[in-house]
C-alpha cells in the first residue's frame, strides 16, 4: 500500500509540475486560432489528452504521464504556437511569389501561376490542412517550402526571362549583320583571310550555343568579338584587293617593261628575269600571308630593281673578268634596288670564282674587309706552335667558300654586317682555345672565323633541353623549338650569325634595352663575394679571394667567429662555399650545367664568372625561356645565339624575344 500511495503521488506531482503549465500554453495556442478544422482538431487533441492525463493520474501511472502525454502535448503546443506565425509567411511568399510572376511573360510563367493559385486556394480553404495532430504537422512541411520554392522559382525565371529579352536584342542585332557575314564565307581567300573567316564562324556558332544556355554574358562578350572579327576581315579584304592590285599593276607594267628590254649578255637577260620572277613569287607570298605592309614596300623595291637591271653589265663583266673592280660593283649597289640586283650577280658566280673577287664583293656591299688564311700564326690564341707557317689565300685562287660567307651575311640585314669592319677566315682547325669570336673596336671591329666549312654537314646541336633547364624541368612552351630539340645546323653559318650579332650589339646596345627579359646584370668580384658569404655564412674575405684565384682555396684559413656556435658549422660553410666557387668560375663552364645553376642560385639568381674576372647573374627561371646552353654565359651570348636562330628560323614564334627581334629586324630593313 505505501509503494502504491507513493507512485500515485509521483503521479499526481508531475501532473501537476510538468503537464498543467503545458496544458496551460497549449489551451492558450489553441483557442486563439482562427476558426476552422485545424482550431476544431487540435482542440479535441487538447481533451482528448486532458482525459488521458486524469485516468493516468487516477491509475498513479507516472510512465505513461511522462512517456505518452507529455510528448503529444509539447508536439501539440508546439504545432499550435506556430501556426501563426508559418501562416503569416505563408502569406507573404504567396504575396511575393504573385509579385514575381505577375510581370512575367504568361506563357513563359504558365506553370508557375498554376502553381501558385493552388496553393493560395489550399491557404485559404485549409491550412494547415490535415484530421490529426500529426497530419497538421506534416502538412506544414510541404506547403510552406512549395511556397518559398515558388518564390526562389519565379525571381529565377524573371532573371532568365530578363537575360532572353537581352539576349534576343543582341540576337536582332546580329541578324542585322547578315548581309556583311555572309561575305566572310567566300571562297578562294588568301590564307590570313581564310582562317580570320573560320575564326568568325566559329564565333557565331559559340553564340548560338551560349545562347541556348541562356548565358548574357558570353553573348554580349562573343557579339563584341564578332563584330571586332567582321571589321578586321572587311579591312583586311580592302587592304590586301589594293595591295594585290599594286602588286599586278607592276607586274604588267613596270616589271614586264624591265623583262622585256634588251640586256647583254644574254645569261645576264636570263638572270635579271630569274630574279624578278623570284622576287615577285617572294612578294606574292607575303600578299598571301598577310603581311601587307612588307608587301607593298617591297614592289616599290622591287620595280626599283627592275629599272637598275638596265645597269647591271658593267658589274656583271667586271665580276666575272678576273680583274674585278671595286668601283664598278659600287656603282651598281648605290643604284636604287641595286643592292638585291648585286645580290642576284653574286649568287649566280660560278662556284671556282677568285678570292678576290668575293672579298671585294663584300667590300663594296658591306663594307667589310675580308681576309682568308690556311690557320693562325703559330702561338696565336695558345694554338700548337708545331702547325708550320701562316699562308694567306692567293687573289686568284678558286673561291666558293667566300661566296658562301656573303650568302651568309645576306641572310641578315646589310646594317647589322656593316657594324662589322674586318672578317679573318681560317680555313684549318689548330686548336685554339677560342676557335672564333668577336673582338670590338673603335673603328676596327673583327670577328676571327675558325669553324670548320660553310660546305660541312650540319653537325653542330643547340637547343637541347637537356642542356639548358635542370633535371626535372621544361621549357617553356613559349620556347619549344619547333619540330623538336635539339636543333643540328651548320657551325659555320650558326657562327657567322653569332658574331655578327655581337657586332650588332656592341654599336645600338641591344641588350641595355633587353637585358631585362632574362634579368641580366654585372658585378664586381666583391659584391658577388659578400652575396655568396652572407648565403653560406662564411667569411667575404676568404670568398673574395677564392673567386679572384679562380676557385682556388686560399692557403689560411679564417677563425670561426663568436656567433658561430661550433667548428663543424664554421667548416661546414666553408666546404660550401668551396664547392660554389669551383662550380661558378670561368673554367667550370657553369652556363652549361642546368643542374649546378639551380644548386648553386642565391635568392633564385645564378651568379658566375662569364669571363676572367667578368661576373655577371641571371634569373635561374630565365633557362626555361633559353634556346641554347651557351647563351646563359652573359648577356652579349644570350642576344648572339638568340639572333643567330632566329635568322636561322629555328626560333619558336611565340617566343618573347621574337616580337622584338622581328622591330629589329624591320627598323634595319627600312
Amino acid at each position: 500500500m505505501l509503494e502504491r500511495a507513493q507512485v500515485t503521488n509521483t503521479g499526481e506531482d508531475f501532473a501537476a509540475v510538468k503537464l498543467e503549465p503545458l496544458f496551460a500554453q497549449a489551451a492558450k495556442s489553441v483557442t486563439g486560432l482562427p476558426t476552422g478544422r485545424a482550431r476544431q482538431v487540435l482542440l479535441a487533441e487538447l481533451e482528448s489528452l486532458r482525459a488521458d492525463a486524469a485516468r493516468y493520474e487516477t491509475a498513479g501511472d507516472a510512465p505513461a504521464l511522462q512517456s505518452i502525454v507529455q510528448p503529444r502535448l509539447l508536439k501539440l503546443a508546439r504545432v499550435s504556437g506556430a501556426i501563426p506565425a508559418l501562416a503569416a509567411a505563408l502569406m507573404k511568399n504567396l504575396a511575393d511569389a504573385e509579385a514575381a510572376i505577375t510581370p512575367l511573360d504568361a506563357t513563359a510563367s504558365a506553370d508557375l501561376r498554376a502553381r501558385l493559385a493552388a496553393l493560395k486556394e489550399q491557404a485559404a480553404s485549409d491550412f494547415p490542412a490535415g484530421h490529426t495532430l500529426d497530419e497538421i504537422d506534416a502538412e506544414d512541411k510541404i506547403i510552406g517550402p512549395a511556397a518559398a520554392a515558388l518564390v526562389s522559382e519565379a525571381r529565377a525565371l524573371g532573371v532568365t526571362l530578363s537575360r532572353r529579352g537581352e539576349i534576343a536584342k543582341l540576337r536582332k542585332r546580329l541578324d542585322g549583320l547578315k548581309p556583311r557575314l555572309d561575305k566572310t564565307t567566300e571562297a578562294g581567300q588568301p590564307a590570313f583571310i581564310d582562317k580570320r573567316q573560320k575564326t568568325l564562324q566559329e564565333l557565331r556558332a559559340n553564340f548560338d550555343k551560349f545562347e541556348a544556355k541562356d548565358d548574357l554574358k558570353s553573348c554580349e562578350v562573343l557579339f563584341s568579338s564578332i563584330g571586332a572579327q567582321l571589321d578586321a576581315i572587311e579591312a583586311a579584304k580592302r587592304n590586301h584587293a589594293a595591295a594585290r592590285k599594286a602588286y599586278d599593276d607592276a607586274r604588267a607594267g613596270g616589271i614586264a617593261q624591265a623583262k622585256a628590254a634588251k640586256l647583254l649578255p644574254a645569261k645576264l637577260a636570263a638572270l635579271r628575269n630569274k630574279a624578278l620572277d623570284a622576287e615577285g613569287a617572294r612578294i606574292a607570298k607575303l600578299l598571301d600571308d598577310g603581311k601587307l605592309p612588307k608587301a607593298t614596300k617591297a614592289v616599290a623595291d622591287w620595280l626599283k630593281q627592275a629599272r637598275t637591271w638596265a645597269k647591271a653589265p658593267a658589274a656583271y663583266n667586271n665580276m666575272r673578268s678576273g680583274h674585278p673592280v671595286k668601283g664598278a660593283m659600287k656603282d651598281l649597289i648605290d643604284e636604287p634596288g641595286g643592292g638585291a640586283v648585286f645580290d642576284a650577280i653574286v649568287a649566280d658566280l660560278p662556284d671556282n670564282v677568285s678570292t678576290e673577287t668575293m672579298t671585294d664583293a663584300m667590300d663594296a656591299r658591306f663594307g667589310v674587309t675580308v681576309s682568308q688564311f690556311n690557320h693562325r700564326k703559330p702561338g696565336q690564341d695558345k694554338a700548337p706552335d708545331t702547325i708550320g707557317k701562316q699562308v694567306k689565300t692567293r687573289p686568284d685562287a678558286p673561291q666558293k667558300n667566300l661566296k658562301d660567307l656573303y650568302r651568309i651575311l645576306r641572310m641578315v640585314p646589310v646594317r647589322d654586317v656593316k657594324t662589322i669592319e674586318r672578317i679573318t677566315d681560317y680555313t684549318e682547325e689548330t686548336g685554339a682555345t677560342d676557335p672564333s669570336y668577336f673582338s670590338p673596336g673603335v673603328f676596327n671591329d673583327d670577328i676571327v672565323m675558325m669553324a670548320g666549312r660553310p660546305t660541312d654537314a650540319d653537325t653542330h646541336p643547340t637547343g637541347d633541353p637537356a642542356s639548358i633547364v635542370p633535371p626535372g624541368e621544361a621549357l617553356d612552351p613559349r620556347a619549344e623549338i619547333p619540330g623538336g630539340g635539339p636543333i643540328i645546323v651548320n657551325y659555320y653559318t650558326h657562327t657567322v650569325l653569332h658574331e655578327v650579332a655581337h657586332g650588332l650589339d656592341d654599336e645600338h646596345g641591344v641588350m641595355k634595352k633587353h637585358g631585362a627579359e632574362a634579368g641580366w646584370e654585372s658585378h664586381g668580384v666583391g659584391h658577388v663575394a659578400d652575396v655568396v658569404a652572407r648565403f653560406y655564412g662564411y667569411d667575404a674575405g676568404y670568398v673574395k679571394d677564392m673567386l679572384k684565384s679562380k676557385g682556388t682555396p686560399p692557403a689560411k684559413r679564417p677563425k670561426r667567429p663568436k656567433d658561430v656556435k661550433t667548428d663543424k658549422a664554421w667548416d661546414d660553410a666553408r666546404q660550401e662555399v668551396e664547392r660554389w666557387a669551383a662550380q661558378s668560375v670561368e673554367g667550370a663552364s657553369p652556363w652549361g650545367n642546368p643542374a649546378n645553376a639551380k644548386a648553386n642560385a642565391i635568392g633564385g639568381r645564378v651568379y658566375h664568372e662569364a669571363y676572367e674576372g667578368d661576373w655577371v647573374s641571371y634569373h635561374l627561371a630565365a633557362r626555361r625561356l633559353g634556346i641554347s646552353d651557351y647563351q646563359f654565359r652573359s648577356p652579349a651570348e644570350w642576344f648572339a645565339d638568340m639572333y643567330a636562330l632566329f635568322y636561322l628560323d629555328k626560333l619558336n614564334p611565340s617566343h618573347p624575344s621574337a616580337g622584338w627581334l622581328e622591330a629589329l629586324k624591320a627598323e634595319a630593313d627600312a
